[in-house]
């Protein structure tokens, strides 16, 4: 009889557990889903923060077009200088163009390595969403 009784505790605390377990399930899905939902919106956030990245680059890129065409302009004048004051004011001019270019190429060089740092962040995020889609079914 005590074995039995034994026996009897041991199920129901098992019977127990697997409720437990059972009424846990659906809290975790509910937690699964606002983890993945949170993530996607990262995802588009990120997306966005790219597409502005690369709409950054490119005004950089034809801004540094713009100096090199700039530059070679000025590069005319100087050969068509009348005086030394005109030669020295083209010189001059350019020295500040080609200074401008340099400041100008840095900034496209710092927004190609945010590109890239972006686009590994979006590539990790995506991840991330079908680790959570496979966790979730």
């Amino acid at each position: 009889m005590s074995q039995g009784m034994k026996t009897l505790h041991m199920l129901l605390q098992r019977l127990d557990t697997a409720r437990e377990r059972l009424q846990e399930g659906p809290r975790r899905i509910a937690v699964a889903e606002r983890q993945l939902a949170r993530t996607e919106a990262q995802v588009e956030e990120q997306q966005q923060k790219l597409k502005e990245l690369k709409k950054r680059s490119d005004a950089v890129n034809l801004n540094l077009k713009a100096k090199e065409s700039d530059i070679l302009k000025l590069e005319g004048q100087l050969n068509t200088a009348t005086s030394n004051e005109v030669y020295s004011s083209i010189k001059s001019q350019i020295v500040t163009v080609v200074k401008a270019r340099g400041e100008m190429e840095e900034e496209g060089l710092l927004a190609l390595e945010a590109i890239d740092e972006a686009e590994q962040l979006l590539q990790e995020q995506r991840k991330q969403i079908q680790q959570r889609s496979a966790e979730l079914q």
